[in-house]
């Protein structure tokens, strides 16, 4: 899977969005956008941190508008009564004011976004609103991170050398990789060391 990584993001900029936008696809388990951009930023010094970070919030952004897609359209297939209420709830209202400041919070902070991005689509927000907000805020998260890697990475190097950053940037290459597929895992390993509330369902890094 390292050698697949690798493959992608030897695309350059190009695999940089490929990469940001299938790892954001898959619903509650994608990892932390900020990490994503933080590994890019440390394996890729070289690239410039304001389009690499563009590219990475824009491959999440898209992802996620699928997600909010395939609830705005499921909204259709909710029975006439079920719609009623949902339109006619508080939430609905709250939603409808507060609609792009809560894609915005979604993006930007670390607190898991499809409990957020699901019911906006749900109550058919504009899509247009939810991408732009969303996209502003992941856009900042993306390039932070990508400056972050890539000081680091820099900084490393500074004192430790080339190949040392290299291998540096391999391990954390690795890290995210683990962190992906066995997020389940480590989440269910805090509730059993009463690390995490049980009532948490997924794990937002």
């Amino acid at each position: 899977m390292t050698e697949l990584l690798e493959d992608v993001l030897s695309l350059g900029y190009f695999g940089v969005f490929i990469f940001s936008l299938v790892l954001n696809l898959v619903p509650f388990l994608s990892p932390s956008n900020l990490l994503i951009s933080g590994a890019v930023g440390s394996f890729f010094p070289s690239f410039n941190p304001l389009l690499a970070g563009l590219l990475i919030a824009l491959g999440a952004s898209i992802a996620k508008t699928v997600h909010f897609g395939a609830s705005f359209f499921a909204g259709r297939f909710l029975g006439s009564k079920q719609q009623t209420k949902t339109n006619d709830s508080g939430h609905k209202h709250a939603f409808r004011r507060l609609g792009m400041i809560a894609a915005f919070v979604a993006a930007v902070s670390p607190i898991p976004d499809d409990p957020i991005v699901i019911p906006l689509g749900l109550m058919r927000y504009s899509p247009l609103k939810f991408f732009l907000a969303y996209f502003s805020g992941k856009t900042i998260v993306t390039v932070t991170g990508v400056c972050l890697g890539q000081a680091f990475s820099l900084t490393f190097e500074q004192y430790f050398g080339q190949t040392a950053t290299i291998i540096i940037s391999a391990i954390l290459t690795i890290l995210l990789l683990i962190i992906i597929t066995k997020k389940e895992t480590i989440l269910q390993k805090l509730k059993a060391h009463r690390l995490l509330p049980p009532d948490v369902a997924h794990l937002e890094l």
